[in-house]
């Protein structure tokens, strides 16, 4: 894994993190834009049974709504 990549289960954890930080609300129940993206990435993690995510390869706004949920300490695949 490189510097760039994000290993799936920190995906997952940041996303856990981001949604239970910002619980959806009725009548909505949207999640947040960070959860959004994040949810985003997620799915393509799922879909396509991949390990890692190079960061490189996602939208600018993207890479800053994960990077801001990542847990601090990642994983290693």
């Amino acid at each position: 894994m490189t510097t760039s990549e994000v290993a799936a289960g920190d995906i997952e954890r940041a996303w856990m993190r981001c949604a239970q930080a910002n619980p959806t609300k009725p009548p909505e129940y949207a999640m947040c834009a960070d959860a959004a993206k994040i949810a985003d990435v997620y799915a393509r993690v799922l879909a396509l049974n991949l390990q890692t995510v190079d960061l490189q390869t996602l939208r600018a706004e993207t890479r800053e709504a994960l990077m801001r949920w990542l847990p601090t300490e990642r994983s290693n695949p």
